[in-house]
C-alpha cells in the first residue's frame, strides 16, 4: 500500500498528481483507459493538463480486460523517470 484516499474524485486527483510527479516528459505519451467511465477519464486528463503540456490519449478498455475488471475501471499508462 502506497497511499489511501477516500473518494473517487480524490483518487483521480491523486493519480494525476503521481503522474505529474513521476513522468519522464521526453516520451510525450500518456494513455488513459476506462471501462464505461468517460467522465472520470476526462477529469483525469484535465488534472494532468494543469501541470504538464502533454495531452493524454483516452481509450476504451477492451471486452476482455473490461470483463475481468468491471465497469468503472480507470487506468493510466506513462513512462516514469524513476521507480
Amino acid at each position: 500500500l502506497v497511499s489511501k484516499v477516500f473518494s473517487r474524485k480524490k483518487a483521480i486527483i491523486s493519480l494525476a498528481e503521481r503522474c505529474n510527479k513521476c513522468i519522464d516528459c521526453d516520451y510525450k505519451i500518456i494513455i488513459i483507459a476506462h471501462a464505461n467511465c468517460e467522465g472520470d477519464a476526462n477529469l483525469l486528463s484535465e488534472q494532468i493538463n494543469k501541470n504538464i503540456s502533454i495531452k493524454p490519449i483516452i481509450l476504451n478498455l477492451g471486452p476482455i480486460i473490461g470483463g475481468h475488471s468491471g465497469p468503472g475501471t480507470l487506468s493510466i499508462y506513462y513512462v516514469g523517470d524513476k521507480r
